[in-house]
Formats: structure tokens, C-alpha cells, sequence
């Protein structure tokens, strides 16, 4: 039987609270329901997700990836219902919420992804929740969240005071307070803070030992000896967080105490989430925040039809698709519906149409399923051990085969290939937000990307520059004969653009706004195609990036205008994971990439320019004669 929310959403409580018990009770469940989901989880992979211990369970190395996966996978679901079920229209990309050192399913954790989802259900606006071991550079859209030291005496300020407990095996040992100075006595480990804060930390001159925390599970597996113990801050455990011979006590008279700490430019979002780790602080660990999208029965299989129908626009071909009878796929449907409160199709004797919600919800649903699909696959293969060396890429859509995207990528594969023949490929598309969430999630190794935006946990280089420009019919009202045109007109410009889940559509809204200037589209059209055959009408107008038609400029069937005041540029960027080793296999690959485009750049007239020559600070060259792109 094939994964779903709710067995994934039992795993993670199981996963986060250090055993199944411990996960059934945080989930007010029966253990032989939360069991019963992991084995299914199993089954359907080929490989345990959790090792006994005697103080719980820990996670196997299968398992720490698929609860990576499943946090990223319901949180998506649940930001997806709630765009649907609000009504209301969510920012463009996610803002980032950075949560340093916190271990998956403790009570800070639950506490941010609480407060993430509250924001969602009020302004539409979501979230991306980064779990790391150390503390990146400031995002300058996001929320970081990390615990820091404070003298006992020092009022918190604007961070929230949390308090000490220490882990040890029970042996015998009550549940009182124990004093500071009782430490010295112990070999005491202390998570999640860095060597220098343990240094701060010294009893008697004996500093305790810096650990990481990657799991509250892992807190078991430390507690090897009687006279190890654990101290961490009270919002580092989780609720139901027990087992028969782990003592968990208070300590009094720390000369330091842990703070949470809560910053970043989402206003909004930052306030919600210090809401919910103020009181978690203050009332103790509480339950997993209730998915909405779980408790109304939301599962993948519904997904599925959903989107077999967007895709095929007939229930009946969508059923064969899916390999199921009509009327069952039409029940799974009508329960999607249901859930979401909206009508995805209007149903008449001609097919199904996708209502608007429809077509937004799909926006949602398809990269989901895709990141799941792809996800399960690895994690099936890496159950049945090592296969070929893999080596995944991820582009942003080509628009067509004469693009410099596509044109520079073959060329890039074809120069690499030679050199690693037993490698195993694969090649995926995607939009950029999609390729940095692969990137994250090891669903992809190396990602061309868009934006030079800084992600956390992301190494991102920039490789091309690029002129946006206004395209238009030979011949139209806005073929007027110059190579420029100023930002301001625009707004006279009967203008095709895409959705806004293209970084297209983002970064030439940002910087008309930087400079005052807004647009409002004739039309939003998620393929090139269609659009520029509306453009070739003389009718309609779109903004691209001059190389994505490199074969219709050439032959004259098209014009291009360059946009200035303000000058619009793309960026090509190459984007890996910034943790692990060097490697060479992937290096190799981007060198072929950077070079292919190095190459293509300086024989265009496109006015695109590589980082190499010209810099990151530099000025692109005047626009080149029309025609000639």
C-alpha cells in the first residue's frame, strides 16, 4: 500500500517524539494505529525507518530521509489547502523560516511550524522551514530562529527566556531540581550550542561537550553511561518526550540560560511564530499542530485524480490513466471538493473545465506529487543499496530547442558525458522555487536556476547575464524603430505575461516597483507557445529574455526592444547544496554548464553577458541592433 498523509503524519509524530509510544500519545492515538502506519511506510519502501533502543527508538538512515521528505511534503499540502480553503492569494514565493540547531518534532519545532501555518490561514503568505545544524547569513526575506546565552540576571528583551533540563539515566534518580554546581560531578553533554557557548558553561573549570541534535531521538542515544547527561533547553524535548529510565529534571542556579531568539524581515511572520514559542514556553511542550488538510481526509490518491483530470480534461481518460473505474475517480473527486470547500470543475455534457480554483490548486498539487514521487523512488533505491554513481540536474524550462538554455545544456552534456560514461544521468524541469526545494530535499544535485538570491544552505554561483526585453510583431503599434524602451510604457503595452510562479513574472515586477512603476497584464499564460503566437497577431506584447528567441528574431518574424529605465536583467545561476564534501563528477558538469554558456554568450549579439567577463557589479553593453539577436 502506497504512502500517504496520514501514515506520513504518524511517522513523523513517532520520529519526533523517540518512539512509537511516545508518537501515538502526542497524536492521540491508538499505538496499533501509529505502528501499523509505520509498517505500512516499510512495506512500501523495503527498509526499517526506526531502531529499537532501550529508551525509545531512533531513526535509521532511510528514516531521517523520508521524515526530511514527509515535513516538506504535508507542509505543502497544508499550505495548499489553506491558499484554497482561505480564499486568499499568497505571496508569490515562500519566505524562508531557518530554524538552527532546533531537533525535528521538539517543541520549538512544532511551535514554528505552528506559527507558520497560522500566518498562512491569516494573510495567505507561506513558509519554507529550514532545519539546520549551524546558523547561515541573514535572509533578506525570511525569519531565522536560533537559541542563544544570556546571563541568568539579564532581562530577556525581545527573546524569550527558556529554562534547563537535564537528561540522564534514571537510575533511581528523582525528578527534583538539580543545582548547576551538581554538574560537576557528571560528564555533561550540551546541544544545541557551539563549543565557544560550552566553554561559557564550565562547572569547576570542566567545560561540557558541544553535541548536535538532529532528532529528540538522538537524545536516547547519548545517554550511554550513568554518568553522562544531557542538557538542553526545555523547548528542545518534545510533549509525551519519556520513557522508563530516562530522568528529565529542571537545573537552578545556571550563571547562563538559553533564549530563543525570533528575527528576520516578515513581520507578520515573525510575530506569529514568537506567539506560538512564547507560549510554548511558558505552557510546556503541546501536540504536533493539528493539519487541517489531514483531518479532512486530504490523501495523495485524490491528488492523483485531480490532477490525471486537469491533465486529460475527461474523467474517463484520467480513470484509465489512474487505472481505476470512472465513478470512483469522480467520488475521489467530489471528496477533494468537499475538503477544500471550493469547485475545482465545471462539469457539462462538453467535459470537465478547470475553475479558477482549479488551476490554482493544480499549481499546487503537481510539483507536490512530483517531489513525492521522486523522493519515494530514491529512497526505495537507496533501501536496496549502492547502484550506479547518480547524477541529477535540474533546469529552469527551455523555451524552446533554439534557447540558450537548451542550446548551451546539450552542448554542456554532450562535453561531459565522455568523460563519466557509467554515470547515470537524469535531466528535470522545473521552476526555480521548485529546483531550490529538490536542491534541499537531495532530489536534485546541481540546479540552473534564475535568481541570485541567497538560500540557506545553497552554494550560488552566477554564471550569465541577461537583458529582458519587450517583444513585439514587426510592423505593430509598439515597432516603432528604436532598440529601447523605458519601463514607464509598459503600462501602455497590452502585455501576455506568466503566472506569478515564474521567476520571470517576479523579477520584472520587482524592479519596476524599485523604481515606482507597476503593470497590469492583458493576459496570464503559462506557455510560450501560445503566447508568442498571440504576440505574432501584432495584437498583444510579452517581456522575455532576449536569447529565448533567438530562431524568430534571426528570421525577422519578431522584435525585440530592450527595457530600460530600469535596465531588467536575468541572472543564470548554478546552485548546489552547501553541506558535504567536494565533488568532482558534479564540478566537472558545472564547469561544462558555465563554459557552454561562456561559449554561446560570446558569440550572441544578445547583450548577455557571463559574471566572468564583465563582473557581478558591471554595466551590460547598449542593445544590439534589432534583428540580429
Amino acid at each position: 500500500m502506497p504512502a500517504t498523509l496520514r501514515t506520513l503524519w504518524c511517522f513523523l509524530a513517532a520520529a519526533g517524539a523517540g518512539g512509537v509510544s511516545a508518537g501515538a500519545r502526542r497524536m492521540g492515538l491508538a499505538q496499533s494505529t501509529v505502528s501499523a502506519a509505520i509498517r505500512t511506510l516499510e512495506d512500501d519502501i523495503g527498509a526499517r525507518l526506526l531502531a529499537p533502543t532501550r529508551l525509545g527508538a531512533r531513526l535509521t538512515e532511510v528514516g531521517a530521509r523520508l521524515r526530511d521528505h514527509g515535513a516538506a511534503l504535508t507542509l505543502d499540502v497544508e499550505h495548499a489547502f489553506a491558499d484554497l480553503h482561505s480564499g486568499r492569494v499568497g505571496a508569490s514565493e515562500p519566505r524562508t523560516v531557518t530554524l538552527v540547531g532546533a531537533p525535528p518534532g521538539s517543541a520549538l519545532d512544532c511551535a514554528t511550524l505552528a506559527g507558520a501555518l497560522a500566518n498562512t490561514r491569516r494573510s495567505g503568505e507561506r513558509a519554507v522551514i529550514l532545519r539546520l545544524p549551524a546558523e547561515p547569513a541573514p535572509s533578506s526575506r525570511g525569519v531565522n530562529i536560533t537559541w542563544r546565552l544570556a546571563p541568568a540576571n539579564a532581562a530577556p528583551g525581545r527573546r524569550i527566556r527558556d529554562e534547563w533540563r537535564l537528561l540522564t539515566l534514571r537510575g533511581g534518580a528523582s525528578d527534583a531540581p538539580t543545582s548547576w554546581s551538581a554538574l560537576a560531578a557528571l560528564r555533561v553533554l550540551v546541544g544545541p550550542f557551539d563549543a565557544t557557548d560550552a566553554a561559557r558553561l564550565a562547572v569547576d573549570g570542566v567545560r561540557p561537550q558541544a553535541v548536535k541534535l538532529d532528532s529528540t531521538g538522538v537524545h536516547f542515544t547519548l545517554l550511554d553511561r550513568k554518568d553522562v547527561a544531557l542538557l538542553v533547553p526545555a523547548s528542545c524535548l518534545a510533549a509525551g518526550h519519556s520513557a522508563p529510565a530516562l530522568s528529565i529534571r529542571p537545573v537552578v542556579g545556571a550563571p547562563f540560560v538559553p533564549e530563543i531568539e525570533v528575527r528576520g524581515s516578515g513581520r507578520d511572520l515573525e510575530l506569529s511564530i514568537l506567539r506560538e514559542a512564547t507560549r510554548t514556553v511558558a505552557e510546556g511542550p503541546g501536540a504536533p499542530p493539528r493539519l487541517r488538510a489531514v483531518d479532512a481526509r486530504i490523501d495523495l490518491h485524490g491528488l492523483r485524480c485531480f490532477t490525471a483530470t486537469m491533465e486529460t480534461g475527461n474523467t474517463t481518460r484520467a480513470a484509465q490513466m489512474r487505472g481505476i473505474v470512472q465513478p470512483a475517480l469522480s467520488v475521489q473527486l467530489r471528496k477533494l471538493e468537499r475538503a477544500l470547500k471550493r469547485t475545482l470543475f465545471d462539469r457539462s455534457s462538453a467535459g470537465m473545465t478547470a475553475t479558477s480554483a482549479g488551476v490554482r490548486f493544480y499549481d499546487f498539487a503537481a510539483p507536490i506529487l512530483n517531489d513525492h514521487d521522486e523522493s519515494m523512488r530514491r529512497l526505495r533505491a537507496a533501501a536496496h543499496g549502492p547502484d550506479r554513481r547518480r547524477v541529477r540536474l535540474g533546469l529552469i524550462p527551455a523555451a524552446g530547442e533554439s534557447s540558450l538554455v537548451a542550446r548551451a545544456a546539450a552542448a554542456a552534456l554532450d562535453e561531459w558525458r565522455p568523460a563519466y560514461p557509467d554515470a547515470a544521468l537524469t535531466v528535470a524541469e522545473g521552476y526555480t522555487g521548485v529546483l531550490t526545494r529538490w536542491l534541499r530535499a537531495q532530489l536534485v544535485d546541481l540546479a540552473l536556476i534564475d535568481t541570485l538570491d541567497q538560500q540557506p544552505g545553497l552554494a550560488i554561483r552566477p554564471i550569465l547575464r541577461e537583458p529582458i526585453v519587450l517583444v513585439v510583431a514587426p510592423g505593430s503599434r509598439w515597432d516603432d524603430g528604436s532598440s529601447e524602451i523605458e519601463g514607464r510604457s509598459l503600462a501602455e503595452v497590452d502585455l501576455i505575461t506568466p503566472s506569478r510562479r515564474f521567476g520571470l513574472r517576479a523579477l520584472t515586477e520587482r524592479a519596476l516597483a524599485e523604481t515606482g512603476l507597476a503593470f497590469t497584464p492583458a493576459m496570464e499564460i503559462d506557455g510560450l507557445s501560445l503566447t508568442l503566437r498571440l504576440v505574432k497577431t501584432g495584437r498583444f506584447a510579452t517581456v522575455l529574455p532576449s536569447s529565448a528567441i533567438h530562431d524568430d528574431l534571426g528570421a525577422g518574424r519578431l522584435v525585440a526592444r530592450r527595457v530600460i529605465a530600469p535596465r531588467i536583467e536575468r541572472r543564470l545561476c548554478l546552485a548546489t547544496r552547501s553541506a558535504g564534501p567536494p565533488d568532482p563528477v558534479l564540478e566537472a558538469l558545472g564547469e561544462q554548464i558555465a563554459a557552454a554558456f561562456q561559449r554561446l554568450a560570446s558569440a550572441s549579439a544578445s547583450g548577455a553577458s557571463t559574471e566572468a567577463e564583465d563582473g557581478p557589479d558591471s554595466t551590460l553593453d547598449a542593445a544590439a541592433p534589432r534583428a540580429t539577436f
